[in-house]
């Protein structure tokens, strides 16, 4: 900031109309540069001087003091705003991070799902791809069956035949 933007910022200074970001430029110049901060003391003393005698009010003594005050009160309000600025994005940055976490829980828990899903369905997969194997099988004992079907047959009437008569002769008994 230059010396004549700083004095026109003066006027709005002492009635308190400089936002904080021009506030802030216009604090740092007056600290570095003192022809700027004597002027502004003068500015100060009369305007509030004024602005005391047209309340009437009664005028302190130490107009110095009450300006070094004004400039001690502004730099804080600079100093807070920053501070609340800075706790406003950390507590954003710890929301992001929280719904970030639980967002990743959440999804973790849904790719764990589908992963259960997929294992379930490749047991059963390979449960029909072992079986298939067995079915092959069971085709062969069929065509066996099939083929010695007469002899089986053969096979199960003498069983039947011994088993008659070994029925008849407990019953004799």
């Amino acid at each position: 900031m230059t010396c004549s933007e700083a004095q026109s910022y003066i006027t709005p200074f002492i009635n308190d109309e400089l936002d904080s970001d021009l506030l802030e430029d216009f604090l740092i110049h007056i600290e570095k540069c003192a022809d700027c901060k004597e002027e502004l003391e003068v500015y100060y003393t009369l305007l509030t001087g004024m602005k005391q005698l047209d309340e009437e009010r009664n005028l302190p003594s130490d107009f110095h003091l009450a300006f070094v005050n004004k400039l001690k009160r502004e730099e804080e309000k600079i100093i807070n705003k920053k501070i609340i600025s800075i706790r406003k994005r950390v507590v954003l940055i710890l929301v992001i991070c929280v719904i970030s976490f639980l967002s990743s829980i959440g999804i973790r828990e849904y790719v764990v799902g589908e992963l259960k899903e997929v294992e379930k369905q490749e047991e059963g997969n390979n449960y029909v791809i072992k079986n298939y194997f067995y079915l092959d099988k069971e085709t062969t004992l069929d065509k066996f069956i099939e083929k010695n079907k007469n002899e089986i047959l053969n096979y199960k009437k003498q069983f039947e035949y011994k088993n008659e008569s070994t029925d008849k002769g407990e019953q004799n008994e």
